[in-house]
């Protein structure tokens, strides 16, 4: 037992927190969504435009670089079992972000996917502290 999260091989797809146990690698790690949780086929490259407004569910870590479209419907988003969705910011671009692939959210860990999600070519935070981005 991981976090009170039977795993996979232990108990069907639902732990005893009615987590998805795919979410988890038999090492008690987050399993994340192949492709980075992008539908295959959807990728496009993109450069994100000043004025875009993005949104971000849950705490922002040193390597964070997915975002997605404000207002997003959460229940779309395929979000880790360690983020919590109360959690909630938005930030307005200030500078082009080129190279951001946006791409349709595919199906993990007992979300239907169907959202955008936006993987940005550097961290949030670094693209904070270089201006490219602000919270708003």
């Amino acid at each position: 037992v991981v976090n009170n999260v039977k795993r996979p091989q232990q108990l069907g797809n639902v732990g005893e927190s009615g987590i998805d146990t795919s979410w988890y690698k038999p090492d008690g790690s987050i399993n994340y969504p192949p492709n980075n949780g992008a539908v295959p086929g959807t990728e496009v490259n993109i450069t994100l435009k000043p004025g875009t407004t993005l949104g971000r569910y849950g705490n922002i870590g040193e390597k964070s670089n997915f975002v997605t479209q404000t207002g997003a419907d959460a229940s779309k988003l395929a979000l880790p079992p360690n983020t919590n969705p109360a959690i909630y910011q938005e930030f307005e671009v200030i500078k082009e972000i080129p190279g951001t692939i946006q791409a349709e959210i595919a199906p993990w860990g007992g979300s239907a996917g169907g959202g955008l999600q936006y993987e940005l070519p550097k961290p949030i935070l670094q693209l904070i502290k270089e201006g490219y981005i602000v919270p708003k």
